[in-house]
């Protein structure tokens, strides 16, 4: 059967059976290829219906339909290849349903450093995400072992069934997530694990409780000795603080890194908007690491990125390398920029931000009106280093329950969502204020300045400090704890004092004259409007 007389089955199931998920679909295609496996071997006079409840129905549960849904499920279903109905599937549901497979652009990389590399193992994870490229690699490489673990039922006995002609290829049930996945090792791994999920079935101990950062260490501990690994991750990954922090020492420690690669945006689209690094890992020592940064002219479409080239690369030394003190290869670029080599190249001390300031989140409020005992700083309050109190939302609660999200003088709101970032001091009001969750709030110590801190933030450096860190492609959407791992530079009280009381004293100067310039123009234009007639 014909590539496109599979898509065109896979619509017509789609349309007969009224079955649009995965999950339905995989059940439905497995209970009529056991039962036609059955068929081939036994002359007992079952009907299909009442082979597939004595076959399926103890391990996969009760079929959702009658007889004659199944007779029609099996007639369409029957004839057609596994895989190639897996493939036009997943296919569809990407297109769709925006489900998670991995991108032809991202796979052709894997392809190309499997035909580079000698190794002999190969695990392919999750490899749902992968349907349409397993094959290929299998015929193009013989020589090669691929493993594919999956932790659905369905996908196991369903690509066991696909896979049979090929024997260098190996379906296995096993969870990444789960500490004790594999005893084995491999030479070569690539991966495309969950994003962000939370409480994963996983059992081990592990730095980070986050799917792909379990993903992460657990594979790298299955690399054969000088084995690689290539895993697609979110951006925090290069960036983050905490665990994630944690995680960087811990792969910097006992494997190298070999490159980092900036994916273009809308890659993932429409499954995410995050941004993505590609990611090497070894196990042994490098010399160098390679840094890129790929885009694409293509806009961002639900059929995501089909081509891409690299606009960035670069390989560092690993001392280099070292130096940057994470893996932010967003920074490096800057680096070439006037005001980014005058910042890192100052004498004046630079502090995480955690180390002189408080941060927290805000809060989320569904019902607003502009009455209420409670004010709610908005993005649109943001307007400057004073921030604009004219039209502030606010909303009734009683105030022990906003207590923790309560702003004092001299805080500092950053926004964390929207298309700008833009920072303000806030100033005591009338009644509690508490920021919206579309703002950070950042408490500033003894030793810093709120208002130096929101003009560091609306420079050229700040700016492009922070940008450096969101997650988001477009839309910005940078996290708090990101924010903890600002680096910011610290002059003395007294010198930052001096910069902010020089930034206002301008600042009312630019606005007088101005002022002063419109009033002139319009006085101008309604004169010479009167001598038009």
């Amino acid at each position: 059967m014909e590539k496109n007389d599979v898509r065109e089955l896979v619509n017509n199931f789609f349309r007969e059976c009224s079955t649009v998920a995965w999950g339905e679909s995989l059940d439905a295609l497995l209970r009529v290829k056991l039962v036609r496996q059955e068929r081939s071997v036994i002359k007992q006079e079952e009907s299909n219906f009442q082979i597939m409840k004595r076959l399926t129905e103890n391990f996969m549960g009760h079929f959702n339909g009658d007889e004659t849904l199944f007779d029609k499920t099996y007639s369409l279903l029957a004839a057609v290849d596994v895989f190639a109905f897996m493939e036009a599937l997943a296919e569809k549901l990407e297109k769709d349903y925006g489900g998670l497979q991995v991108p032809s652009v991202l796979w052709q990389l894997v392809c190309d450093k499997l035909k580079a590399s000698s190794c002999r193992t190969v695990l392919l994870p999750e490899a749902e995400r992968i349907l349409s490229g397993i094959i290929g690699v299998a015929k193009a490489f013989p020589e090669k072992k691929f493993v594919i673990p999956t932790m659905n039922e369905q996908m196991f006995r369903l690509q066991s069934l696909a896979y049979e002609e090929y024997p260098n290829v190996e379906v296995v049930w096993a969870n990444i997530y789960d500490a004790s996945f594999s005893e084995q090792k491999y030479d070569f791994i690539f991966s495309l694990p969950a994003f962000n999920a939370m409480n994963i079935n996983q059992k081990g101990t592990f730095i980070d409780s986050k799917s792909d950062l379990i993903a992460t260490e657990n594979l790298l501990n299955a690399l054969a000795t000088e084995g690689q690994m290539m895993i697609l991750l979110p951006a925090r990954i290069t960036f983050g603080g905490g665990n994630v922090a944690k995680l960087r020492r811990f792969i910097e420690e006992k494997y190298s890194v070999d490159s980092i690669s900036a994916m273009p945006n809308g890659l993932l689209y429409p499954f995410t908007a995050i941004r993505t690094y590609l990611m090497e890992f070894s196990v042994g020592e490098t010399t160098q690491v390679q840094v890129r940064a790929y885009e694409s002219d293509q806009k961002r479409s639900k059929n995501g990125v089909r081509t891409m080239y690299c606009t960035k690369q670069s390989a560092l030394s690993k001392e280099d390398f070292d130096e940057l003190g994470n893996w932010n290869i967003e920074l490096l670029w800057a680096e070439k920029d006037e005001a980014m080599e005058q910042y890192q190249n100052s004498s004046v001390p630079k502090v995480k931000l955690e180390e002189v300031a408080e941060i927290f989140r805000g809060k989320m409020v569904k019902e607003k009106s502009m009455e209420g005992n409670i004010g709610l700083i908005n993005i649109s309050n943001v307007v400057g280093v004073h921030l604009d109190y004219a039209a502030i939302d606010c909303f009734q609660d009683e105030i022990r329950n906003v207590l923790k999200y309560e702003l004092a003088e001299g805080d500092v709101l950053v926004t964390n969502r929207g298309t700008a970032i833009r920072a303000g001091v806030f100033e005591k009001q009338d009644k509690v204020c508490i920021p919206s969750a579309n703002l950070t709030a950042i408490r500033p110590k003894e030793a810093l300045n709120g208002k130096y801190l929101s003009i560091f933030i609306e420079s050229p450096v700040g700016q492009t400090l922070l940008k450096s860190i969101q997650r988001g492609e477009t839309i910005l959407n940078i996290n708090h704890k990101d924010l903890c791992e600002l680096m910011i530079p610290l002059p003395s009280l007294e010198q930052q004092e001096k910069i902010v009381e020089e930034y206002e004293r301008e600042a009312k100067l630019y606005q007088k004259i101005t002022n002063e310039a419109q009033e002139r123009w319009e006085a101008a234009r309604i004169k010479l409007y009167k001598e038009l007639y």
